[in-house]
């Protein structure tokens, strides 16, 4: 099932939450999916089908079972592998959870055998923990402090929802 935060995330790239009876869903305009995609605008521009092809298409995901749930319309000539690659990277890059959503409250220094790393136990705004790795650069000794100057605070290498 889809937690609020994902929900949040989807909603504010494009999807609308639709509910009724047991259904809970996000949709998201087919034509969103394709608007930064200089192919399927070119093929649009040149097809009034096409056009019809993508505005009969229905995108949701069941925030139940996470499923995404493409409904082409009918059986169009558009090239539906590439359609589902955009519906899963805008599904994907929504879902991301990015370190700027994160405040790190606290960290402890793990060694993982490649590379060494500091693990900080972080909370997003709504009290969601992550587990977050980062890698120690190059320049470091044997000294704590030293190693948590050395971390790329920045670029962590995962962050994890803890349950």
């Amino acid at each position: 099932m889809l937690n609020q935060k994902q929900i949040k995330n989807l909603e504010s790239a494009g999807f609308e939450r639709w509910t009724k009876g047991q259904d809970d869903r996000l949709y998201i305009n087919a034509f969103d999916v394709v608007a930064n995609d200089e192919g399927f605008q070119a093929q649009i521009g040149r097809s009034g089908r096409f056009e019809r092809e993508i505005e009969a298409t229905k995108v949701y995901i069941d925030i139940e079972t996470e499923e995404i749930v493409i409904d082409y319309g009918f059986k169009g000539a558009f090239d539906r592998k590439d359609f589902k690659a955009l519906v899963d990277a805008l599904v994907s890059e929504a879902e991301e959870v990015k370190i700027e959503d994160v405040i790190v409250d606290d960290a402890t220094i793990t060694f993982e055998e490649s590379p060494e790393v500091v693990t900080g136990i972080a909370t997003d705004k709504s009290g969601s923990k992550y587990l977050v790795r980062w890698a120690i650069l190059p320049a470091w000794n044997d000294d704590e402090d030293e190693i948590i100057d050395a971390a790329d605070w920045k670029h962590p290498i995962s962050i994890e929802l803890q349950d």
